[in-house]
């Protein structure tokens, strides 16, 4: 039997591989947003940093269209 070479997979390719390991996201940031009572607003990453100063629209945005006490995740 002759060994044949099959098709190169890219080593980001395996699901369940961490964030931190396979690099940025390709199409924004990761992160994390709260809205407190009082108008506070905490963007920050996964890893918990506050980036609120590389995204000052944000607060703004976060004011105008979410209640108070309000967490969400998703990619800036």
């Amino acid at each position: 039997m002759l060994t044949r070479t099959g098709p190169t997979i890219h080593p980001d390719h395996h699901r369940g591989v961490s964030e931190t390991r396979r690099g940025p996201e390709k199409d924004g940031y990761r992160a994390q947003l709260a809205v407190y009572a009082g108008g506070r607003v905490l963007p920050r990453s996964r890893r918990g940093t506050e980036m609120t100063t590389a995204f000052p629209e944000i607060r703004a945005a976060a004011l105008a269209q979410l209640p108070a006490d309000t967490g969400i995740d998703g990619v800036m």
